[in-house]
């Protein structure tokens, strides 16, 4: 304990001296003026606690200098002759006082109370700067995990296939993630001529777990489309390849189709996908042959359907996010807005703008809109 005292009479000084000789580790800096105490006590890191006859308070006061008390948080104890000076010494900076003349133990009590207070206002200020530097390296981890988050974000939409429109066929793809990163998916490709596979696919929850799953099956499905055609194929080896890579640790949904354009032909599997909405005339029919969700179990018996349609049809594939988003409206919705579009652009612009709309929900929403001429 390193103690400052600051008093002119030296027999004062003695017999103070005198009375805490017995605290054990006690260091006495005894000074006659206000300056040398300043001055010391600038060059000096550790002083736990000033004892001060209240007219040298009074003094530095008078002086209006910067108080050394307060810049480095320590503690008086102003010495003190009658009740006037009570006021005077705790305006002064005082924390405490003693009244001439004191005892042993009041003078020890004073001081080990400054004490006590000095330790914990210290502790305080240590965990405050502790505090700030864990909040700044916080922040500069968010700042960190947000830009990185916007890159993976980038490559994620650059993965998504551009759109199709030629004379035989349009495919449109819209997806809005929650988070940053989305567990929504969807992918086509022309595997042959006039031929064209396509998926949909919603990993169980969001985010950067889901995000993950769905470019890890993301980056199977080129080469997979191109080597297998036939949509229960697909599916089987998508489900055997989720079940290896994770461990049953998650599951996904899937919408599996080929359409062929010059036979007027879709073969579809929905692996526990909402069913899709197919639009031939006037007629409306909900896709949900096929079986349970991707990655559950090893061996399940998957079917598919095929259909034969003469002219032009509208399908519309989308995520459980849309039904969700929507209170469970979004297949009532394109059911009445879709017969009564006059192109597929304005087909996907109906279904884009709903989607916007309701684009504050806690789960990825996706569309893929299909005009098969």
């Amino acid at each position: 304990m390193n103690i400052v005292v600051i008093e002119e009479n030296q027999a004062a000084v003695m017999k103070m001296k005198e009375m805490l000789k017995n605290i054990k580790g006690i260091s006495i800096q005894v000074f006659d003026q206000m300056d040398k105490a300043h001055a010391y006590m600038l060059q000096e890191k550790q002083v736990d606690a000033v004892l001060a006859n209240v007219q040298a308070l009074l003094a530095e006061q008078t002086e209006r200098k910067p108080s050394i008390f307060f810049q480095k948080d320590i503690l008086v104890v102003a010495m003190i002759e009658c009740d006037d000076e009570i006021e005077y010494s705790l305006e002064a900076g005082a924390f405490d006082y003693i009244r001439k003349p004191f005892t042993t133990t009041e003078l020890i009590s004073r001081i080990r109370l400054a004490y006590r207070q000095k330790q914990r206002t210290d502790e305080s200020k240590r965990m405050r700067i502790v505090h700030i530097e864990k909040d700044r390296q916080l922040l500069e981890l968010k700042r960190k995990m947000e830009k990185d988050l916007q890159l993976a974000r980038c490559i994620q939409e650059g993965m998504l296939p551009s759109s199709i429109y030629n004379e035989e066929i349009c495919v449109y793809g819209k997806y809005i993630p929650s988070s940053q990163l989305s567990g929504d998916l969807y992918y086509w490709n022309q595997v042959s001529p006039h031929e064209y596979a396509f998926i949909v696919i919603d990993v169980m929850g969001h985010g950067v777990a889901a995000a993950l799953v769905a470019m890890s099956i993301r980056s199977l499905l080129p080469g997979l489309m191109m080597r297998v055609t036939d949509p229960l194929r697909v599916v089987y080896e998508l489900n055997r390849h989720t079940l290896r890579l994770f461990e049953n640790r998650t599951y996904l949904t899937a919408f599996y189709g080929v359409v062929n354009t010059k036979r007027k032909t879709l073969e579809y599997v929905n692996a526990g996908h909402p069913p899709a909405l197919l639009l031939e005339g006037r007629e409306m029919k909900r896709l949900k042959e096929g079986g349970i969700p991707i990655g559950i179990v090893p061996q399940f018996s998957y079917k598919k359907e095929k259909l034969q349609f003469s002219g032009p049809v509208y399908l519309a594939i989308y995520t459980d996010g849309m039904i969700e988003a929507t209170g469970g409206e979004w297949e009532s919705y394109v059911e009445r807005i879709l017969p009564n579009c006059r192109s597929f652009q304005e087909f996907v612009q109906q279904l884009e703008g709903k989607m916007n709309h309701q684009r504050f929900g806690d789960d990825d929403m996706a569309f893929v809109g299909m005009h098969i001429l």
